[in-house]
């Protein structure tokens, strides 16, 4: 029974069951008496952090209503000052409003609005809070509102904020959940054997966005080849058409690993220097896939690649 209430909270969202039970909860409850915590949802790019929040928001339904309540999605990027946040998001979609907002990205939300929000979500049993700009107070009645935040850089939430948050984190997507997102879909467009979709998977670095991606790329093929089914020779042209290299790795992660093996205990100034970008590229856009993969660890006297690593590299041209 738990499980069938779980899925139609969740309709279509594959994967994910740690954070659907938690939510499950706090939706029961605010079933009862109208009030949610503020929800922090923390996951990496492409692990379904909207789809959770517009299915929470969509479950928000006050008691003797048959409707959620409206949901009001802030782009975090567009937000320049605490100014503009009043004029543009608190007057015209938040005041006196029964709502759910949901905060996308929120790491980039200006600091004097973050400090702003401390004050706004700062819990007390009355379930209300009221902040004053200018010559405008903005009563706040969690019965009637709900905060909701993503992002993928949790690091960069001041603490404070961070601290009036339930914290939900989401997982990667495990090989499973991926070959179920893939077949999903391509129902009714192209069919793929076990194996076949099992290496798929494998390439996707557990990012739901990429299967997509993926299948869309396999509905071209086979259109083009005019294909329904989609084989091991078939997916073996496609990779070498698309560059896909084994478990995903892009072509500078490659690029890492085999300057590692060149020089053990490599460090970050002399990898950037032989790759020839900065330190802080490398570190953000290149080392945190093949590291979480165990290809290489990283100790204080810098980089070195594993024996799982050195296996991986054999196994490339």
């Amino acid at each position: 029974m738990a499980t069938k209430d779980i899925e139609s909270m969740f309709v279509g969202i594959i994967g994910q069951e740690n954070a659907k039970r938690k939510l499950k909860f706090y939706i029961d409850a605010h079933s009862s008496n109208n009030v949610i915590p503020h929800i922090m949802l923390c996951a990496p790019k492409g692990c379904g952090k909207t789809l959770m929040a517009r299915a929470l928001a969509e479950n928000l339904i006050q008691k003797g209503e048959t409707k959620p309540k409206s949901r009001v999605l802030v782009n975090c990027s567009s937000i320049k000052n605490l100014e503009q946040f009043f004029e543009q998001v608190v007057m015209p979609k938040l005041m006196d409003k029964d709502v759910t907002v949901f905060f996308d990205e929120c790491h980039m939300i200006p600091n004097d609005v973050q400090n702003a929000l401390l004050t706004v979500l700062n819990p007390n049993p009355e379930q209300r809070n009221t902040f004053s700009y200018g010559e405008m107070d903005w009563e706040v009645d969690f019965t009637r509102i709900s905060f909701i935040f993503a992002t993928t850089e949790s690091h960069k939430v001041i603490s404070p904020l961070m601290d009036r948050c339930k914290r939900i984190d989401l997982d990667d997507y495990s090989y499973e959940d991926l070959q179920r997102m893939v077949t999903v879909n391509l129902k009714g467009k192209v069919e793929v054997d076990k194996a076949t979709l099992a290496d798929i998977a494998t390439t996707l670095r557990g990012n739901g966005r990429a299967a997509q991606m993926m299948s869309d790329d396999i509905v071209q093929y086979c259109a083009k080849n005019r294909k329904r089914k989609f084989g091991k020779a078939d997916w073996t042209r496609l990779k070498l058409s698309l560059d896909i290299l084994p478990l995903g790795l892009l072509r500078m992660e490659l690029r890492v690993l085999r300057a590692l093996r060149e020089a053990p205990h490599t460090k970050l100034t002399t990898l950037s220097a032989k790759l020839g970008m900065s330190k802080s590229v490398i570190q953000r856009d290149f080392e945190m896939y093949p590291a979480k993969l165990g290809l290489f660890e990283i100790d204080q006297q810098g980089r070195m690649l594993t024996k799982k690593g050195r296996e991986y590299l054999q196994d490339i041209p």
